[in-house]
């Protein structure tokens, strides 16, 4: 089976993604765009650079889809499971590839489903964190407020794992 680069964006142009997609697809793995309400030009641009496109056009948000991503995200690695045994799921504008990495991260999972990285920080002593779980998961917020915020801007595992952390993550 093959592998998978999966990212997701919503509001950004070709300029601000194409490192990303780029540098992923240089590694010879299949790349794909989940784009929520993407311009034409975007979805062209994406087209005409061999990168996948799945397309979801949602009403208007008060804000930014930093949640919802994940349910898309699910909803995108369930139909595809059958296809890829494998996906890196990263954040699209400040991640680069410089090489496969998914020989070294086939070595790192040994017999786990996930890896993950770490900010090395505890969730109440990082800004943006410590908002993003007070909002996103208040009712659990006393319990992880002073635990090591996992980054979710790069993800790596089996594909069917991946996915049922966006889940979970949703």
């Amino acid at each position: 089976m093959k592998n998978l680069f999966l990212s997701s964006s919503s509001g950004y142009a070709w300029d601000q993604i194409k490192v990303w997609n780029l540098s992923a697809k240089n590694t010879g793995q299949n790349v794909c765009n989940i784009l929520i309400n993407p311009t034409e030009q975007l979805v062209k641009d994406c087209m005409d650079n061999g990168v996948g496109v799945a397309q979801y056009h949602l009403p208007p948000m008060g804000k930014p889809p930093h949640n919802l991503r994940f349910l898309l995200q699910y909803k995108y690695l369930m139909s595809v499971k059958h296809m890829y045994s494998h996906v890196i799921l990263t954040d699209s504008r400040d991640v680069y590839f410089h090489s496969d990495p998914f020989p070294r991260l086939l070595q790192l999972l040994g017999t786990r489903n996930i890896v993950c990285g770490s900010e090395c920080i505890a969730y109440q002593d990082e800004h943006w964190g410590n908002g993003n779980l007070r909002e996103g998961f208040g009712y659990v917020y006393d319990e992880y407020k002073e635990r090591e915020i996992c980054n979710v801007g790069v993800l790596c595992g089996t594909v069917e794992a991946v996915a049922e952390l966006c889940l979970m993550i949703f």
